[in-house]
């Protein structure tokens, strides 16, 4: 008699329930209804043996484990912001002080005993987040507390009471370092019309010329939400010194709106600042009589009734940084002039031509001779368009032959006067 065909399930076994064979060769196990042979092994006629199985459990640290190793990251933090309060404040006892400060915020923060199903990352994560700002306002209120003169805001214009507003711009001491280190390498070689001295940082910039610590932080910002932050608060202050503050404008203010206008971007596509700002630097030039010689003229008013036998004053001497503002001043607005075809240019003055000479025969950098070479060919420039018809009536036209003979003299007059190498 034939034996009865046994029936086998329609889908293979489950995870850790496959035969030994099957397991083996992993092959799909497809069991008896009645507990008998799977398919495969009555197929191949082997012993089916079921295998000994043990499903994979994942093995959780302990708690003390993880609470040694987060006890671990929170010593690191308390180390890492004592060594910051120590390089701070150059002291000791305030280095104590601030770690003291962090051991009590920890420990109040901490839980005497461990809560089931904490998430202890999320935690530690705002621990450190309380630990960082309580030790942050701790550090600004002391160093406005010892240092109350020298403290300035970006915007504040080394005010000694900030506003809200110019104390949400102020940037972190080491971002406004980057972004003066950025400015130095990345900017500042490719036209130097300012100059800064070795070993200049951002807290001494802030201190001796806040505005244009302002505009080179506003230009050198890698968040374009904070160049654009900054940037308005700029042109906030340009336009008070410019129009309410007239004892405002000096010669910070001329730098910091030459840097305005020579790197930021928000003036790519807008003429009319460009245009606007550019007559703005000329207005705070010939407001400081930077266009011209010094004369005696400011001095005599001020000795009309000093008596006969006192000696003159001495002649005010321009400062090279002076010099290079009213070049860089000239360099830029001719430019923007010449693009846009519509305003006027700083006007080429034989006191121009003689702070050349200065910077030519005294540079203080490498940079100087760049901004000489700059400011010689951009004059050319100028002297051309000059000679150009400026109306489409024009009716006596000038010939090729003329504008090349014209370039070539203007070229190797500039030339002549180029330091040799």
């Amino acid at each position: 008699m034939d034996q009865p065909s046994t029936q086998y399930d329609l889908s293979p076994a489950p995870y850790g329930r496959a035969c030994m064979n099957c397991s083996q060769a992993k092959c799909k196990c497809i069991l008896s209804k009645d507990g008998g042979q799977c398919q495969r092994c009555q197929r191949l006629n082997k012993e089916c043996r079921p295998s000994a199985f043990q499903r994979r459990q994942n093995l959780r640290k302990s708690t003390a484990t993880k609470s040694g190793r987060l006890e671990k990251k929170l010593d690191d933090v308390v180390a890492l912001l004592r060594a910051r309060a120590a390089h701070a404040s150059g002291s000791g006892a305030a280095a104590d002080e601030y770690a003291d400060l962090i051991e009590e915020q920890l420990n109040a923060t901490t839980p005497a005993r461990p809560r089931p199903r904490t998430r202890t990352p999320r935690n530690v994560a705002r621990r450190r987040s309380e630990v960082e700002s309580q030790y942050a306002s701790n550090a600004r209120a002391r160093l406005q507390s010892t240092e109350p003169i020298e403290q300035t805001s970006s915007g504040g214009l080394g005010s000694a009471a900030p506003s809200p507003e110019d104390a949400a711009l102020e940037l972190p001491p080491w971002q406004a370092e980057e972004c003066l280190t950025a400015f130095l390498t990345q900017k500042l070689p490719y036209l130097p019309f300012i100059h800064f001295p070795s070993g200049t940082t951002a807290r001494r910039l802030q201190r001796e010329r806040p505005f244009t610590w302002l505009c080179v932080m506003a230009v050198a910002a890698k968040s374009a939400k904070q160049r654009s932050a900054l940037c308005d608060r700029v042109k906030e202050i340009v336009a008070r010194k410019a129009v309410l503050d007239y004892g405002g404008r000096d010669l910070d203010l001329l730098l910091g709106i030459l840097i305005f206008i020579a790197w930021s971007g928000q003036q790519v596509f807008r003429k009319l600042n460009l245009i606007m700002f550019s007559q703005l630097a000329i207005a705070v030039v010939c407001d400081l009589s930077l266009d011209k010689p010094s004369s005696l003229e400011n001095s005599l008013l001020l000795c009309l009734h000093s008596s006969v036998d006192d000696d003159p004053p001495p002649l005010p001497v321009r400062s090279k940084e002076e010099r290079r503002a009213v070049l860089g001043c000239y360099l830029l607005t001719s430019s923007i002039a010449l693009f846009f075809k519509k305003a006027s240019s700083l006007r080429w003055t034989p006191y121009l031509e003689e702070c050349l000479e200065t910077l030519t025969q005294h540079p203080d950098t490498p940079n100087d001779e760049v901004l000489i070479h700059q400011v010689r060919y951009q004059h050319v420039n100028d002297q051309l368009s000059q000679n150009q018809p400026e109306t489409p009536n024009f009716q006596t036209p000038i010939s090729l032959p003329t504008y090349q003979h014209a370039l070539t003299s203007y070229l190797q007059s500039a030339q002549t006067k180029f330091p040799p190498h």
